[in-house]
């Protein structure tokens, strides 16, 4: 745990029990948000290569220099 959390959550245990329960709320939410994006990104990645199979062929090179046509 770093210093900075140790601190925060010092700070949050000085704090009554209904404040305490919005801030685990609030931060039960937040950390969810960051799963959700984090897994997204995970699955992004795994595509990239499927999709570079498909997209990396004579065929479609011709939209590789879309600006120039």
């Amino acid at each position: 745990m770093t210093d900075a959390l140790k601190r925060a959550v010092h700070k949050a245990e000085t704090l009554p029990e209904a404040k305490q329960q919005i801030i685990a709320v609030l931060i039960s939410d937040k950390v969810e948000e960051l799963q959700e994006k984090t897994e997204a990104e995970a699955l992004a990645r795994l595509s990239e290569s499927s999709f570079a199979q498909d997209w990396d062929n004579e065929e479609d090179a011709v939209y590789d220099n879309w600006k120039e046509i």
